[in-house]
């Protein structure tokens, strides 16, 4: 502004600065800025635009707000006290972030105290029952071994490793154990997890996104459903372990499952056309997804025919073998073993460490492409802090203990299991579900089928009675439960795990355990 008024008075005023030099600028100051600003807005009225706004953002900034918060009270605006506030915070009651889960049994709940050996101690009563509950199936977790490579790693490392393994948390018995996995499974390469859970579901986030198309059997678990929802993808689920449903989901992709006989015959013109004109349709991802041995239900997914399945219709195979690792095959390599496959026929194949291995976390195993895409895609990964070392040299110390004494221990654990599925098949009024060669045994009233959520809460009850008279006579055994969030909820189980320690009497006590609880209930 001055310098406008200099400009504007640059014909009339003294040309030196003195005192009569300054008088006259401010006696004159209004006739000269006025005199600037019309010459100005005949000149570049777009310089007078922006200053005007300007001009009246600095006047509100100076007066207006001061202006309305002396006004506040009068607008019905008021400060609350420091007392006032500590009231209403007192009163406050948060809406809750889940909803609320309704009880599913009238029993109390056991707790365990303490795990000695194959046997738990309860608290409160100290009573001790034999361990038909614990995923311990190769028994790693009570001997040894496993605990000094444990203790050792920790005394040597410490407790954590404090990062991402993409960050700061990767540490070299990582970096073994999952050569240790990839030697053991036969593939290139492995990546590990910290949380078994974690793993499957981060591995199908980490390759199906928005727009792919995946077939699901419904009876995967939660895990798995959690990595479907995560993928965003398009999701079609097939009867549990149905071959010809999962056919029909597979020539029904995009057409629902009321898709006529020409939509069929239109699909099977497109699959002729890849193949003439030499369409790459494996850049089209499409995935099934299926567990190797089902936790929900004790049986085994019929690979021969998914993969027959999954060769001809162009999609990729992700199987979780979380419980079939250290279980199925001569060598417990898994569910391909087990069926005489080679391990490349499968995509993308999950493992967990919890249970035949007696650790924590997880690993993915395949080529190295499937591998170094999850190291920047896979969330569990990137973002999760890294597994303990100990918990690493657990593992490593478990899949040696599988390569120097597993065909032993594998065959006993197949006799075991089938002993306790033959003996609980024998049982009046129940009967099981699972694969006899399964470690995981299910045993569901006899003719069960819950047709609505009622039924299926008293089946649970009537389940929930056997089990706790069988911890009564000194065997414990779990009832299967399910999240909410869950889609398809197999039906009511008791739900056994038998391990390769267990003797020949532990077993046959359950079974008797079992019968003459069943007979207490049943016919109460």
């Amino acid at each position: 502004m001055i310098s406008a008024i200099a400009t504007a008075a640059s014909d009339t005023m003294p040309t030196t600065l003195s005192w009569e030099t300054v008088t006259y600028y401010v006696q004159h100051a209004p006739q000269l800025y006025a005199r600037w600003w019309l010459n100005l807005v005949q000149e570049d009225p777009g310089h007078v635009i922006v200053e005007s706004v300007l001009v009246l953002f600095v006047l509100y900034v100076l007066f207006f707000k001061k202006t309305l918060n002396t006004r506040a009270p009068a607008l019905g605006i008021t400060h609350l006290t420091p007392r006032e506030v500590d009231e209403l915070i007192k009163d406050w009651q948060p809406e809750p972030l889940v909803p609320a889960v309704p009880p599913t049994s009238t029993l109390p709940t056991p707790v365990v105290e303490r795990v000695e050996g194959g046997e738990l101690v309860m608290a409160g009563t100290g009573q001790r029952l034999v361990n038909m509950v614990a995923f311990d199936f190769l028994g790693f977790g009570q001997g040894r071994e496993v605990r000094a490579a444990a203790v050792a790693a920790m005394e040597k490392y410490g407790c954590g490793s404090c990062g991402p393994r993409g960050f700061y948390g990767t540490i070299d018995a990582h970096l073994k154990l999952e050569d240790q996995a990839a030697a053991f499974m036969r593939t290139e390469a492995a990546i590990s997890y910290s949380d078994s859970a974690a793993t499957v579901s981060s591995c199908i986030a980490a390759f199906a996104k928005r727009g792919d198309l995946i077939l699901a059997d419904m009876g995967v678990h939660e895990a798995v459903q959690t990595g479907l929802d995560l993928s965003r993808s398009t999701v079609r689920f097939f009867k549990h372990n149905d071959m010809d449903d999962l056919l029909r989901v597979l020539q029904e992709p995009f057409f629902g499952h009321n898709a006529t006989d020409e939509l069929l015959r239109m699909l099977r013109e497109v699959e002729q056309e890849d193949v003439s004109t030499g369409r790459r349709v494996l850049d089209q991802r499409r995935f099934i997804v299926v567990e190797g041995l089902y936790r929900n239900f004790g049986d085994l997914a019929p690979m021969p025919k998914l993969l027959e399945l999954k060769e001809k219709y162009h999609y990729r195979l992700v199987v979780d073998e979380g419980l079939s690792f250290g279980v199925l095959g001569a060598s417990g390599r898994g569910v391909t073993e087990h069926y005489g496959l080679p391990v490349t026929c499968v995509d993308i194949m999950t493992v967990s460490l919890a249970h035949a291995l007696a650790s924590i976390g997880g690993v993915c195993v395949g080529r190295d492409d499937v591998v170094d895409h999850q190291r920047l895609s896979g969330a569990g990964y990137c973002f999760s802090a890294a597994a303990p070392p100990f918990t690493a040299a657990a593992a490593g110390e478990s899949i040696r203990l599988l390569e120097s004494e597993g065909p032993q221990l594998l065959q006993q654990l197949r006799t075991n299991a089938k002993r306790l599925s033959s003996g609980l098949a024998r049982v009046n009024g129940l009967q099981v579900i699972s694969s006899e060669e399964s470690p995981i045994v299910h045993v569901a009233l006899a003719g069960a089928g819950a047709s609505n959520q009622q039924e299926h809460l008293q089946q649970r009850h009537t389940l929930e009675k056997i089990a706790e008279a069988c911890r009564n006579e000194g065997y414990a055994v779990a009832v299967s439960r399910y999240l909410q969030k869950e889609r398809h909820h197999p039906p009511a189980t008791i739900r056994l795990a038998v391990n390769a320690l267990q003797t020949r009497e532990q077993l046959n006590g359950c079974v008797a355990a079992v019968a003459k609880a069943a007979a207490q209930v049943l016919h109460a």
